[in-house]
């Protein structure tokens, strides 16, 4: 009863509420610990839990241009809004 009385207070009426620690509803990331979502979804996308070496660095060369991109299209946002701040500000 005694641990039932500590779950009660403490992860349902308490301080740290269902919506805080529960997964139910979730259509987010399943954990919070952004190296274990990394590796879940390695795993996921390989369907295998040892993918081969060759697979895994085409792989890896893939995500490495995606990131890039994804770098270079910030740099030419910040880029374009720094260009439209100096130019509302008459420079």
């Amino acid at each position: 009863m005694e641990l039932s009385a500590y779950v009660d207070r403490n992860w349902i009426n308490g301080d740290f509420k269902p919506d805080l620690w529960t997964h139910f509803d979730n259509l987010g990331p399943r954990t919070t610990n952004h190296a274990e979502e990394f590796h879940s979804s390695l795993n996921s996308r390989f369907g295998v839990p040892h993918p081969s070496l060759r697979t895994f660095l085409d792989w890896l060369q893939k995500l490495q241009f995606e990131v890039q991109c994804r770098g270079i299209q910030l740099a030419c946002i910040v880029a374009l809004s720094m260009w439209r701040t100096m130019e509302a500000l008459g420079g």
